[in-house]
């Protein structure tokens, strides 16, 4: 029996992640808000850690954090779908989780490879480029657009947090 039987939703994020499953099947729950925001918090804050330290590992997570549930919820907003911003938030959350699970190690790997492009670079810019995909997935089903303008949501996102992140936090 796999894991992912074990635990229903770990499933549903797993499903989501293979564009299989959309955000809305997901529970409008604060409690699992809550705790998939803590996770994510300690998960950041730990790949953050490989280069800072804990004070601006803490402020660059919370940072980052802040801007995507800020963009979630002013897109749904502007779409005038704001009722499903809990399940949004959710189903990113949950899939930013793993993701960030699976690309630890990898991140660790990482400073010995900064150099060049290696077989480490190659699977951390496609599980970049996956979790573009899957934001794109859930864009489109939450304010019930198409595929393309999904993945063009997320990608401007994704801009859009590069340049607001790295404006506050400049390259040293």
């Amino acid at each position: 029996m796999s894991f992912a039987r074990l635990h229903p939703l770990l499933n549903v994020f797993v499903q989501m992640m293979l564009f299989r499953q959309r955000p809305d099947i997901l529970p409008a729950s604060v409690f699992l808000f809550a705790v998939l925001l803590v996770m994510n918090l300690i998960i950041g804050v730990g790949s953050f850690l490989i280069d800072f330290d804990l004070l601006q590992s803490l402020l660059r997570t919370v940072v980052d954090m802040a801007f995507s549930l800020a963009f979630i919820y002013l897109l749904l907003l502007a779409a005038n779908k704001i009722n499903r911003s809990l399940q949004t938030m959710i189903a990113m959350l949950g899939v930013s989780a793993i993701l960030n699970v699976l690309s630890f190690p990898l991140l660790l790997l990482l400073p010995e490879v900064r150099t060049t492009i290696g077989p480490v670079g190659f699977i951390l810019y496609g599980l970049f480029f996956w979790h573009i995909a899957i934001m794109g997935h859930i864009f489109r089903h939450a304010i019930s657009v198409n595929l393309p303008t999904g993945l063009l949501i997320a990608f401007s996102y994704v801009l859009i947090a590069i340049s607001v992140f790295y404006s506050l936090f400049p390259v040293q």
